[in-house]
C-alpha cells in the first residue's frame, strides 16, 4: 500500500475532512491531497515532502520512519535522442597549389624599380615647391544690391488757396510749383527665388504586434481547457474558484480540465505548453500575458497577482 494510501486510510478511520486537518496542522488542503495521490514529490523539493509527511502521519497518530522509507523520487528526465543524422560524405583528397618559380634576373629588376620609384616619392612630399605644381582655385564673389537711401530733405505739401465768396466764379488760380523730393534711382531687388522644402515623408506608425486569435464561445457552453506540456513546466489551476491541480507537467503530459463560469491559469513557462479552449488555442493568450490568464465566456484577460 503506497504512502497516501495508508494516511488517507487512516484519515477515514477517523473521520476527518481536509478543512479539520488544516485547522489542526496548518497544511493547506491542496498539499493534502498531493499526499494522498502520491504526486506531492513531483512538486516540492525533497526537505518539504518529508517535513509535511511526518507532520500529516504523527496527526493521524501513524508512524512517520515507515512511511519516510517508502518515498519514491521522480528521476531525471532524460534527454531526447539524437536525430539521425545524413551519412557522411567522402572527403576529397586534398589541393595541392604549386606556385610559379620566378627567376632571380627578374626579382632584382622588380626590386630596383621599386626603390627607384620609393626615391621619387620622397623627393615629391619633401619638397612639393620644386615638383608639384602650383594650382589657384577661382574667386567667386556675390553680385552687391543697392539700396535706396531716403532723402534727407522732406517733401513740401502743396498750397491751396481757399475759394473767394464772390457771386461771380473766379478762374481757379495756378497751383504754385513746390519742390520737389530728389528722385533716387534704387535698383530693385530681384525677388529670391522661392526654395522648395523637401518633402519628407510621413513617418509610419509602429509596427504592432499580430491581433491574438479571435474566441468563439456560447455562453451556454461549458468550457473545456486542454493543456499539452511541449517541455518540462509547471501549471496550477482553479475552475470555478475551486483548485484542481498544482503540479509539475513532464515534457508530453497532456491534462484536460471543465468549468461552467470561469478558469484561473498559472504556468512557468507558458512557450513550452500548447493551450486549447473548446477546440480553439489560446496559447498567444497566455503567452501575452506572462503565464497569468482568466477564461471566461467573455475571453482571455490577465490573472490578478492574487487570483
Amino acid at each position: 500500500m503506497t504512502i497516501g494510501a495508508q494516511l488517507q486510510q487512516a484519515r477515514n478511520a477517523r473521520k476527518l475532512t481536509f478543512a479539520e486537518v488544516t485547522e489542526k496542522t496548518k497544511i493547506q488542503p491542496w498539499v493534502l491531497e498531493a499526499i494522498e495521490a502520491d504526486r506531492l514529490p513531483e512538486i516540492m523539493s525533497p526537505i518539504y515532502v518529508k517535513g509535511f509527511i511526518a507532520t500529516y502521519a504523527k496527526f493521524l497518530r501513524v508512524e512517520p520512519e515507515p512511511l519516510l522509507a517508502q518515498l519514491m523520487w521522480p528521476k531525471p528526465e532524460e534527454p531526447a535522442a539524437a536525430e539521425s543524422l545524413p551519412p557522411a560524405q567522402p572527403s576529397l583528397p586534398p589541393i595541392t597549389i604549386r606556385w610559379p618559380t620566378i627567376p632571380r634576373p627578374v626579382l632584382r629588376r622588380a626590386a630596383v624599380a621599386a626603390v627607384a620609384v620609393a626615391v621619387v616619392a620622397g623627393v615629391a612630399v619633401g619638397k612639393p615647391r620644386i615638383t608639384l605644381p602650383k594650382f589657384s582655385l577661382p574667386k567667386f564673389s556675390l553680385p552687391q544690391i543697392a539700396k535706396a537711401k531716403p532723402s534727407s530733405q522732406p517733401a513740401k505739401k502743396k498750397a491751396v488757396k481757399p475759394k473767394p465768396l464772390a457771386a461771380t466764379p473766379k478762374p481757379a488760380p495756378k497751383p504754385v510749383a513746390t519742390a520737389a523730393a530728389p528722385k533716387t534711382t534704387a535698383q530693385t531687388e530681384a525677388p529670391a527665388p522661392a526654395v522648395q522644402a523637401a518633402s519628407v515623408a510621413p513617418v509610419g506608425e509602429a509596427l504592432k504586434p499580430p491581433a491574438a486569435p479571435a474566441l468563439h464561445i456560447v455562453p451556454s457552453q461549458p468550457m473545456e481547457l486542454r493543456v499539452t506540456a511541449t517541455k518540462t513546466t509547471w501549471i496550477k489551476i482553479w475552475a470555478d474558484g475551486k483548485l484542481l491541480s498544482q503540479q509539475r507537467l513532464p515534457r508530453g503530459a497532456k491534462e484536460r480540465w471543465t468549468a461552467k463560469r470561469q478558469f484561473q491559469l498559472i504556468i512557468a513557462k507558458p512557450s513550452q505548453v500548447d493551450v486549447t479552449l473548446n477546440g480553439q488555442s489560446i496559447s498567444p493568450f497566455t503567452i501575452a500575458h506572462q503565464g497569468r490568464v482568466l477564461i471566461t465566456h467573455n475571453g482571455v484577460t490577465r490573472l490578478p497577482e492574487s487570483p
